[in-house]
């Protein structure tokens, strides 16, 4: 019972000063304009049967030729849940489906086991409606999760202003 209690120490402590809130932002050197946003945020989670964290960030990829794209990439240990190779989002009442556009990344995490990644293309208006509500709820493989968006400090002021208006290329 101590080892149990232990590891599950451990591994909340591993997890909690993991986070990052920082926004990674990559930018070609020849046009000068933005490739690549992304914005790790922790958040919590609660589904039928446990509460969990997972990580989200939202990712946009803007070309200059081509329309830009964006994406949810969701890591969360793989124990807590089964392969997720579905999801729906219900933002505000409005259904969003989608699926995986690549294979699950899966990386070994210390004592606490493997994490599993996965990539979600989404519209950008579903980023904007999940920085604006701070809620959401998905459905993955079944299993119904209320998600509530933890944000520190001013960080929903910041990742809207990164997000709608500076994504503007320059």
């Amino acid at each position: 019972m101590k080892k149990l209690i232990f590891v599950l120490l451990l591994s909340f402590l591993l997890s909690a000063c993991s986070t990052s809130f920082e926004t990674t932002r990559i930018v070609d050197e020849k046009t000068n304009s933005i490739v690549v946003l992304s914005s790790p945020i922790k958040i919590h989670g609660l589904s039928q049967f446990d509460q969990f964290e997972l990580y989200i960030s939202f990712i946009s990829q803007q070309y200059t030729n081509k329309e830009d794209q964006y994406f949810f990439s969701i890591k969360y240990l793989g124990y807590q849940f089964p392969k997720m190779d579905y999801m729906k989002l219900d933002i505000d009442g409005i259904i969003y489906e989608s699926a995986p556009d690549r294979v699950p990344i899966f990386k070994q995490d210390g004592v606490v086991g493997y994490s599993e990644e996965v990539y979600f293309p989404v519209n950008r208006n579903i980023i904007e409606d999940i920085l604006e509500l701070n809620r959401t709820r998905m459905t993955i493989k079944g299993y119904l999760i209320d998600v509530e968006i933890d944000w520190k400090g001013n960080w929903i002021d910041y990742l809207k202003e990164f997000y709608i208006d500076a994504t503007k290329k320059s």
